[in-house]
């Protein structure tokens, strides 16, 4: 589950700096939803680990 957190943060990182560059504004909105849908996932994941330590 880290490496997950780890790589979403690493994307979001890019994801800020190409936003700064008017090149690649418009791949930057999709791959705004693609990270909010992985952070609502990891999210989900630590939930459902967290529920299965503890059953």
């Amino acid at each position: 589950m880290e490496e997950l957190k780890q790589i979403t943060e690493q994307l979001s990182g890019e994801v800020k700096k190409a936003s700064s560059n008017p090149f690649t504004k418009k791949v930057v909105t999709p791959l705004r939803l693609m990270l909010a849908w992985m952070h609502g996932v990891n999210r989900k994941l630590g939930e459902l680990e967290g529920g299965n330590n503890h059953g």
